[in-house]
């Protein structure tokens, strides 16, 4: 408050500052599972890398014919989102990785891996089984990243 005017949001309105602590993060799926083998065309594998810049790239793998040597690539993306976009996405991001998660893992569902690095240089990897409730609060990750990210097939967690 000063002369006798009030500055600032209003009472009723969420205000969350993101805070700049991740540098990036790379997120490796497995969406290979326990089940009858996947079609030629099927993704079994994308990776998915957010960068406190503003950009993000995306690989898909799908499971290829038999006799290719394991999967083959299918897309390939990089794309510019926005700092905001990824501020906050990075934001939740490190929350859920200071939160201590333990991730459960499951048997007949694929799986992920995610690489976080800190702007001080820490490095940190958590991994878990894809079966969803990966969240912080009542934010889900998975949303959060499909919601931002404007590339179509987004599978990760």
């Amino acid at each position: 408050e000063h002369d006798n005017m009030r500055e600032g949001l209003p009472y009723n309105m969420d205000f969350y500052i993101w805070q700049k602590r991740l540098q990036n993060v790379r997120i490796i799926s497995d969406l290979l599972c326990y089940g009858p083998m996947p079609a030629p065309d099927d993704p079994v594998e994308q990776h998915l890398t957010i960068s406190f810049s503003g950009r993000v790239w995306f690989t898909e793998y799908v499971f290829g014919q038999r006799g290719d040597n394991g999967r083959k690539l299918s897309r390939k993306i990089n794309c510019y989102i926005g700092k905001a976009k990824t501020a906050r996405m990075l934001s939740y991001i490190a929350d859920y990785f200071e939160s201590n998660p333990f991730p459960e893992y499951m048997t007949d569902v694929g799986s992920w891996e995610m690489k976080a690095n800190w702007i001080d240089g820490t490095k940190r990897e958590l991994s878990g089984s894809m079966h969803g409730d990966i969240s912080v609060g009542t934010t889900d990750l998975t949303e959060l990243i499909r919601d931002m990210i404007p590339i179509e097939g987004i599978d990760v967690l």
